[in-house]
């Protein structure tokens, strides 16, 4: 749905009835603005639907593929700072396994 949103907000700005490249077109300020909005909106929906799946798994293999899944899209900054947000989990969950891998070397070994 997100994505079908997106296409139908590019095609309404490329559809537009006068030149972009006209500088002197006061229509393309609100057209920009209104576009530019609709995008930020849209990255903050994918925000929350990146934080809920996130949330959702509890293995650091699933938020492995779930960042692979967001991977071309983890550079927009709406997503980045939801990223941000989630750092520390999952390095305490990096943190947890490594030192659970750690235990079980050891208690192995003899």
């Amino acid at each position: 749905k997100v994505h079908e949103e997106f296409e139908k907000a590019v095609d309404k700005f490329r559809r537009v009835p006068y030149d972009i490249f006209d500088v002197k077109e006061a229509a393309f300020i609100q057209d920009f603005h209104e576009f530019r909005l609709t995008i930020r909106n849209l990255d903050r929906r994918l925000g929350s639907v990146l934080a809920a799946a996130f949330h959702d798994q509890d293995t650091l293999h699933g938020r492995a593929k779930l960042l692979d899944a967001f991977e071309g899209l983890l550079e927009r900054p709406v997503i980045q700072a939801e990223l941000v947000r989630r750092q520390k989990v999952l390095i305490a969950q990096y943190r947890h396994d490594v030192d659970e891998i750690h235990a079980n070397f050891f208690s192995n070994q003899e």
